[in-house]
This record gives structure tokens, C-alpha cells and sequence, in this order.
């Protein structure tokens, strides 16, 4: 089995045109010429540190808190799309996102946190779906990760939106993040639209760095330039190119829809069996898993309910012509059914969060959001070996599969996956595996 290059999260594009043009501007440093004074090179280091407003390049902004919009009318203070969803339109009176089949909307302030002491949500649907939102923010501490609130369907205002308004430290105990999710708590049929009017933040302060690059260490004296410019061309069309090889246009576990040849579609050419959820498939079973640190550590039945879900992913991407690559688990723990799970409140006590469809399966986390010590593994597990790994690779893989990915993410197991593998992967853990 070969390492191959992960195709489920990038996407390659191809660029048309001619001849391309990029313009570079060169830095180029050299040694100060003659003696220069102590005062002068403390001048030029200082300048490399310090923002015109006088404060150094890596302090916090100090921004006074203030209410602001993280949508309204549009994305605004540099937040950005990052969704899932296949449809999210970001329209100037309300963004609509389709929450059907476990879509969402994810949206991202690019590492640079906000603090806020509330998070109000002005949203409405077509139907009546009672509670079905979870809101989860990703913040700076520790216990600022994986934590999820479930809204209550509050009453429905006269203009037909619901408002709900989340203390930020339920979700982010720092009180600081840069990351918003909204996803439902249980399946949806597709289609399953819902329209935000606005998010926005109650006492919202900037306390992302200025920069997040450290300053550059220079020499006293060392003087600094610019080299001018320079013109780089490159040719598109040039007889030396080389074709680009159609299997990098692939996606990760997606149905069938986006493997059609319709130009409508994506269109792609190979398909991945892959995600956390892949690392602990029991391929005996045929439909198991476990959904590890991204909800609540349970073993669940695969959403398309069939007795075998990789046949089913096998003959879905056949019918559309395209390649199959799977990941392959190798971490030694696989769902020994479909309704186990790893932390509940009756054994491990209150916790930061529970499954809004389970009131008794926690997120691993104490009320004060501290990790709990892991379960024995075979609470929701049974164990595996690489060789009960390569007999499953013979006898049904061998001639289905175009591509192997020697399980997903390794080097995080303690992370993802930490209630079976609580201790961090080591590079002989990995080489005994191959």
C-alpha cells in the first residue's frame, strides 16, 4: 500500500490564459556602510518593531469594546466563509444555508480572536423544526475547543425571526474566539433552508495580534532595502508543459451528486472514504463507527443505513464513473457497534456538553472544562492489528480500491481519537504499522 497525497479537503484549480505575470518585489539585505552610531541602528531596529502608532508589532490591539456584526447585510470584520453546506447564499438581507444531511455553516475570523460577552443569532426556517440548531464556538484556551450549545426555539418575532442570544463563555470559557459553527443536532431532509438576518456580538472587543509573524532579528547596523522590482513570466501555452494528472481532482466521502459528469457539478474524478470517523470503521460490521472528538465519542450507524456502507460508497461511485480511494484504519480500535459511547454523565459525572439527542453522552470534558481521564477502551471498541488490516485488504478490497490512505490524521490519534489512544503516536508506532 502506497502514500498517497490527501484529496478530501484541497481542491486543485486549473488556470486558463495565455501568459501569466507576477510581479515580485525583492528584499535584499546588506551590511551598513561605514561606522554607523549606536543611536542611528537603534533608530532602525526600533523601526522594524513598532507600528506608526508607537506600540510594538506583537501587541494585542486594544480596540474598545463595542457591539458589532459578524453578518449582517454580508460578512464583516474579516470574517470568512468556510461552510460545508452545498448551498450558503451569503445575500445582502439574509444569508441562507441549507442544514439538510448534516450541513452548516462554518465561519472563521482567520486565527485572530474577538472577545464578547454575547453572541445574538436573529435566524428563521420555512417550517416549524422546534430545537435543532447547535451553535459551537472555537476559542484560545485549553477548554475553548468542541464545546456546543443546543438554541431553544424561542418565540418567533413579528418580522418572522427568531433572536437568541448565547453568553460567549458558555461556549468559550476565555471569553475570546475566531470561530463560529452552526450545524443541526439531528439529520434533515436536504433542502432544509434557514435564513440569518444577523449575527452579531454584545461588547465585542478586536484582541487578535497586529501581527502574528515574530519581528525579524536583525543585527545592530544592518541595513535594510528594497532591490526594485522584477517580472516573471510564465507560459501557459508552452510546448513543454505537461498534462495534469486527472486523479487530483478528487473529493472527500461525498454522494453521488458531485461525482456526476453534469457541468452543473464538480465533476471530480476519484472519491475518498476518509474523515476521523474512517479510522475507527469495523469492517465486519459492515455500517459502524465511531464519530470520536467531532460529536460526542459514539459509535452510530452510518447515514445510509445499509448493511455494508463501503459497498454502497463503492457502487455509488462506479455508477458515476469515477475512482474510489479508502482509508484504511489502522489504529488499533474499531466501533464494536452502533450505540456505544465513551464518556456518559451516569458514570463520568456533569460535563461541559451533551448530545442534545442524548442527555447521558457527554463530550469527555468536566463542567469546568477540564479532559476526563479516558475509558477502557473496549467500552466502545474492539481491537484490531495491521494483519487483520491486510487480510480485510485482500479478500474485499483488492480490485475495488484505486488508492489506500494508511489511516487519517496519526499524528493527532491522542487528540481525535483520545479515548482509545490517549497517548501520542510516535514515529516507531507508525514504522511497526507498515
Amino acid at each position: 500500500m502506497a502514500e498517497v497525497p490527501g484529496l478530501g479537503r484541497r481542491r486543485s484549480a486549473l488556470f486558463g490564459g495565455q501568459v501569466l505575470a507576477l510581479v515580485v518585489l525583492l528584499i535584499t539585505t546588506g551590511g551598513a556602510t561605514g561606522t554607523a552610531k549606536k543611536s542611528a541602528a537603534t533608530k532602525r531596529r526600533s523601526a522594524l518593531t513598532t507600528k506608526k502608532s508607537g506600540g510594538p508589532a506583537n501587541a494585542p490591539s486594544t480596540t474598545a469594546a463595542a457591539d458589532t456584526d459578524i453578518y449582517q447585510g454580508g460578512l464583516r470584520d474579516g470574517w470568512v466563509d468556510y461552510g460545508w453546506s452545498s448551498k450558503r447564499d451569503i445575500g445582502p438581507s439574509v444569508a441562507t444555508v441549507d442544514f439538510g444531511n448534516w450541513q452548516g455553516w462554518l465561519l472563521d475570523r482567520n486565527s485572530r480572536p474577538v472577545a464578547a460577552s454575547s453572541l445574538v443569532l436573529r435566524y428563521r426556517t420555512a417550517s416549524e423544526l422546534g430545537s435543532f440548531l447547535l451553535v459551537g464556538l472555537t476559542g484560545v484556551g485549553q477548554a475553548d475547543v468542541g464545546a456546543e450549545r443546543a438554541v431553544p426555539a424561542t418565540a418567533i418575532g413579528p418580522d418572522g425571526f427568531r433572536t437568541i442570544t448565547l453568553a460567549v463563555k458558555d461556549l468559550a470559557p476565555s471569553g475570546q474566539f475566531f470561530q463560529l459553527r452552526l450545524r443541526p443536532s439531528r439529520q434533515l431532509p436536504v433542502g432544509t433552508l434557514v435564513e440569518f438576518a444577523s449575527i452579531s456580538l454584545k461588547s465585542a472587543q478586536d484582541v487578535s495580534s497586529i501581527s502574528t509573524k515574530s519581528s525579524p532579528s536583525v543585527a545592530a547596523g544592518t541595513k535594510i532595502e528594497t532591490a526594485g522590482k522584477a517580472t516573471i513570466t510564465i507560459d501557459c501555452q508552452s510546448p513543454k508543459r505537461k498534462p495534469i494528472d486527472s486523479r487530483i481532482y478528487g473529493i472527500g466521502f461525498s454522494g453521488a451528486g458531485y461525482l456526476t459528469a453534469d457541468a452543473s457539478q464538480l465533476g471530480a474524478t476519484i472519491n475518498r472514504w476518509g474523515g476521523n470517523t474512517t479510522s475507527r470503521y469495523n469492517w465486519k460490521l459492515g455500517n459502524a463507527w465511531n464519530t470520536a472528538l467531532d460529536y460526542y465519542w459514539r459509535n452510530v450507524s452510518i447515514a445510509d443505513g445499509t448493511s455494508n456502507a463501503l459497498d454502497t460508497f463503492f457502487a455509488k461511485n462506479q455508477a458515476a464513473g469515477r475512482l474510489s480511494a479508502v482509508t484504511v484504519p489502522l489504529l488499533g480500535w474499531v466501533a464494536k457497534d452502533e450505540s456505544s459511547y465513551s464518556f456518559p454523565v451516569a458514570k463520568f459525572g456533569k460535563q461541559q456538553s451533551t448530545d442534545p439527542q442524548n442527555a447521558d453522552i457527554g463530550n469527555g470534558r468536566a463542567a469546568d472544562g477540564k479532559k476526563l481521564a479516558p475509558p477502557d477502551p473496549k467500552v466502545t471498541s474492539v481491537a484490531t492489528t495491521a494483519d487483520d488490516v491486510g487480510q480485510w485488504v485482500g479478500a474485499s478490497l483488492k480490485g475495488r480500491t484505486n488508492m489506500y490512505f494508511l489511516d487519517n490524521e496519526l499524528e493527532l490519534w491522542n487528540d481525535t481519537h483520545r479515548d482509545v489512544h490517549p497517548q501520542a503516536t510516535t514515529y516507531d508506532e507508525v514504522l511497526d504499522l507498515g
